[in-house]
């Protein structure tokens, strides 16, 4: 059968008009689809800055200091520290990391915790922050900071790290806690 007989051009034209109504329920479809979540985003995008307005940039000293306080003794106590038994006293149970294009959670921070304490050689890890925000949003504390690391062997200075990283703090039953952390490596110039 060729294309200019009946039939081909018959069961051409079907296929064309299949196309076309599949097209054009595709494309209501599609819009449908966008004006629902238009819709959605409008009425969510609403209840967040109402409840944005009433909340944002009311952070007491005593929170400030909280949030402080859980950033600097997590890394002394746990990075430095390697005391995978204090993960507790600040990560919520479902904690999470990105750290440098890694998901890591309570479980893989112990496991780096245990493989480091494996080298007897472990130099000393000394932290020091500065925080760009610490803003609260609800009843949530986000935090944002640069972390710098000095690791020593005896009194010698045998690496410096350099990381940017936010975290988000919350309360919970025990007290506050860091519910997820992120963590971009900073290249440091060396000496």
């Amino acid at each position: 059968m060729s294309i200019t007989s009946p039939k081909g051009i018959f069961g051409i034209a079907s296929f064309l008009i299949l196309c076309l109504i599949g097209t054009l329920y595709y494309a209501y479809d599609k819009t449908t689809a966008y004006d629902k979540l238009e819709q959605s985003y409008h009425k969510v995008q609403k209840e967040v800055n109402s409840t944005t307005e009433q909340s944002i940039n009311t952070i007491t000293a005593e929170e400030t200091q909280i949030a402080k306080d859980l950033i600097i003794g997590s890394f002394d106590d746990l990075w430095g520290g390697m005391d995978f038994t204090m993960i507790l006293d600040y990560h919520t149970e479902d904690y999470y990391i990105l750290e440098h294009g890694e998901i890591w959670d309570n479980a893989r921070v112990k496991q780096f915790m245990l493989d480091q304490l494996k080298n007897k050689n472990l130099p000393r890890r000394v932290n020091r922050m500065e925080y760009h925000t610490i803003e609260k949003f609800g009843n949530a504390i986000n935090v944002a900071y640069d972390n710098y690391g000095n690791f020593y062997n005896g009194d010698s200075l045998v690496y410096q790290g350099h990381w940017l990283e936010s975290a988000l703090i919350i309360p919970t039953e025990a007290g506050w806690r860091i519910r997820s952390m992120h963590s971009t490596r900073i290249p440091v110039e060396k000496k």
